[in-house]
């Protein structure tokens, strides 16, 4: 318990850590990693501020790195029981070609084969 007798709990996720919301842009995580580690820094709170300051720093890596907070994400949506959208591919049209030079060996065709899903 705290000083006011709150009763304290550890977050239970880094978005929580951090005090923002699942859906939080970079700019947002950014703005609360450096609001927090100006109160918990080890040169500001001393040697009480050092566990906390090593949490906030994995956390600001890994939800600063979009493709490691997607991955995230999903695994806290899938610890929650829900189910966060997952888009697999990218809907914009791409070149699904070889690629590595191509040539038939039988001669019979005239284009590299292409997946077309």
């Amino acid at each position: 318990q705290g000083e006011a007798g709150l009763a304290l709990r550890a977050p239970s996720n880094l978005y929580e850590l951090l005090g923002v919301d699942d859906n939080a842009d970079s700019d947002e995580i950014k703005k609360a990693y450096y609001d927090k580690m100006k109160i918990c820094h080890p040169d500001i709170a001393g040697d009480d501020g050092e566990e906390i300051c090593i949490l906030l720093n994995d956390a600001y890596d890994l939800l600063s790195d979009p493709e490691e907070k997607e991955a995230y994400d999903i695994q806290l949506h899938r610890a929650n029981g829900t189910q966060k959208p997952v888009l697999l591919l990218d809907p914009s049209p791409q070149d699904l070609s070889p690629t590595w030079d191509w040539t038939s060996k039988t001669g019979n065709k005239r284009s590299k084969p292409v997946y077309d899903g």
